[in-house]
Formats: structure tokens, sequence, C-alpha cells
């Protein structure tokens, strides 16, 4: 929008498959989180973000980035912990 304002939106999608062999200590029956073919899934999250760069100045060339969104599709193979919200933040400085 500006040299030094930049807002973004994106779709993000995941998949991630079940663990491949299993830990012989671990009993999927007294620990359910254990199952090792109850662990993959699918989510979709849509998120949006803001990207501030300082042009000139004494911290020319630092950019700061803020990302905020919400989970719009999630399917979970097992007992797995659900998301709720996602956020990043980061600073980085070019010279």
């Amino acid at each position: 929008m500006t040299d030094w304002f930049a807002p973004s939106l994106r779709i993000k999608g995941r998949i991630w498959g079940n663990v491949h062999g299993a830990d012989p200590n671990i009993d999927p029956t007294v620990d359910a989180e254990g199952d090792p073919h109850r662990q993959g899934g699918r989510r979709v999250d849509l998120l949006m973000g803001m990207n501030f760069f300082v042009p000139t100045g004494i911290l020319k060339g630092t950019r700061v980035m803020m990302e905020a969104g919400l989970p719009v599709y999630e399917n979970l193979d097992g007992p797995q912990l659900s998301t709720r919200w996602l956020f990043s933040a980061g600073v980085t400085y070019s010279f």
C-alpha cells in the first residue's frame, strides 16, 4: 500500500500422517495419545498480517511483521489438542 506498510491475507493448509512404528513401552489402551494410528490430521488456517518497513533514518532496513489467524477447518484422527488461534511476530534487519 505504501513504501512502509503492507497488509497480508493468506490461507494455509496442512496435512500430516500417522506415526510409522511404535514404542513398545507405550500401551495405547492406557494412553490413547500413544496410538500411532490416531495421530494424523488436516487443517486449514485463515491468517491476516501486517508488515512495517522503515525506509529511512537510523532504523533503515528494519522490518516488523505480525500475523494472526484462526483455523477454518480442522479434522484430527485421534485425541490430539485442537488449535484455537495462531499468532506470530518477527523483526528483521537488512543492511
